[in-house]
């Protein structure tokens, strides 16, 4: 069995969405949780934008701006999340999973779709799904209007082997504030401050994992208690080495006062435990490990836009070629796909990092990150060892454990649903030390895929050729 490998999911889930909408549906940020043995609950977000009517195949992210003259941003004529019954035989996840069951759930607020739905287990036992959606304008609770207002949605969802059932939501904001959250949560740049929360649970609690603006564990009660569900806070020391990484990723360049931010650490996707196999391999001597998946931002896009400006970075780097050693192969490996046309940008690029952590309290704090993964970009290749994969931005939302490997699924490019595997040690452990900045590395993660993409990007025309 292939122990490396990408499997493309988007065209199994458009499956299930209806017919008019099958060239023109978006469907990416997919999530996954065992149910028993070798079945599993996916949700994915789907997102049709206004303009489904002129659009051909939804190769090319609409939400990003005005591709070919279609220019809907984040509008849709229907969104919501598609909640599957699934079954990988043998846990076979070089394979298209069986379809079993699936069931939509619409927002109530219908003017954007649920975001990057998250699948997981809490302490009671059953499965949720958590997701963020948008409501504009609206108006909050002092009466001022045309604001954009954040909703966070949970419902529970269980499966009985025949019927998937989902049950009645449970709007808060995250971690757990009942009601409506009727005032702006937005940072600097209007993202949620809300959105990207890490949940999971340990010896009977639940716990919210927060990287924005500091890490910060928030440990939950019953909404049914009270109206404030956070009734206390770890902000872990360790992570410390962690905030010196993204300082140290931090360029200027003396020619050009555009400081390029290298490295913006976010959590993703639910916390789970490792497997004993990966305890006793990576881990021994440690009771309890978890881990996530974060995704990390770099704003490095503009690197590739001059050949000039690309160099002389580069040749700067190399001054610190211990530091940034990792991070320049990085980028000229990015830069060569760029410079053939085959990479479609975003504004960022958008890589994963696993970080590992200790659940229980250890030196007085919850959650002290202990190690992490290289940070890696997933490509997914041709059987040749072309390109097959065209978006520098993949966004983790769930994760598993088979044995010594690693399963995560996620969106690329917010058009596509993957889903990839590989062993634990092609990522490069770091130990979290005083060394850790100077240690990580950066790597593209090559991998074959299941389908086979030999097509270019056309940056001028912006579509795909």
């Amino acid at each position: 069995m292939t122990t490396n490998f990408i499997v493309d999911l988007t065209h199994f889930f458009k499956n299930y969405v209806p017919s008019e909408y099958k060239n023109a549906a978006y469907l990416f940020n997919n999530s996954i949780v065992n149910i028993t043995d070798d079945f599993y609950v996916m949700a994915v977000r789907c997102h049709v934008p206004t303009s489904y009517k002129l659009i051909k195949h939804s190769d090319i992210p609409v939400m990003w701006g005005n591709v070919s003259g279609i220019g809907d941003g984040w509008t849709s004529v229907d969104a919501y999340t598609l909640v599957f019954v699934v079954r990988f035989p043998g846990n076979d996840f070089t394979q298209l999973p069986v379809y079993h069951s699936h069931t939509n759930i619409i927002p109530k607020y219908p003017t954007h779709s649920y975001e990057d739905p998250r699948l997981y287990k809490k302490s009671d036992g059953n499965i949720y799904l958590y997701a963020v959606t948008l409501d504009k304008p609206c108006a909050n609770s002092q009466g001022a209007k045309n604001l954009t207002c954040a909703y966070t949605t949970e419902w529970m969802i269980s499966y009985d082997g025949t019927t998937l059932n989902v049950g009645d939501y449970n709007s808060r904001q995250i971690p757990c504030e009942k009601g409506i959250l009727d005032k702006l949560d937005f940072n600097e740049r209007g993202e949620l401050f809300t959105k990207n929360w890490s949940p999971w649970s340990y010896d009977g609690k639940n716990y919210w994992t927060d990287f924005y603006p500091s890490y910060t564990i928030h440990e939950e009660e019953s909404p049914t208690n009270s109206n404030t569900c956070i009734i206390s806070s770890h902000q872990p020391d360790p992570f410390s080495e962690l905030k010196i990484l993204k300082e140290w990723y931090t360029f200027t360049f003396n020619n050009n006062p555009q400081t390029l931010r290298l490295f913006a650490f976010s959590s993703t996707t639910p916390s789970i435990p490792i497997s004993d196999d990966i305890k006793k391999a990576f881990f021994s001597g440690k009771n309890d490990v978890y881990a996530g998946v974060s995704h990390v931002r770099s704003n490095a896009k503009t690197l590739f836009q001059s050949r000039d400006y690309f160099e002389a970075i580069i040749d700067a780097m190399k001054t610190e070629i211990g530091l940034y050693g990792s991070y320049i192969n990085f980028l000229i490996k990015l830069k060569s796909w760029n410079d053939a046309n085959l990479i479609y940008w975003h504004g960022d690029i958008y890589m994963m990092c696993i970080y590992f952590f200790v659940p229980s309290v250890e030196n007085g704090q919850r959650g002290n990150i202990i190690a992490t993964s290289s940070v890696f970009l997933p490509m997914m290749m041709n059987w040749d060892g072309s390109l097959a994969s065209r978006y520098a931005l993949t966004f983790p939302t769930g994760l598993l454990f088979i044995g010594t490997d690693i399963i995560i699924t996620y969106g690329e490019g917010d058009c596509k649903s993957r889903l990839m595997k590989c062993p634990l040690s092609e990522l490069n452990l770091t130990k979290v030390d005083s060394n850790y900045p100077k240690n990580l590395k950066f790597k593209t993660l090559e991998l074959i895929g299941n389908i086979e993409e030999q097509r270019t990007v056309d940056l001028l025309k912006n579509t795909i050729v």
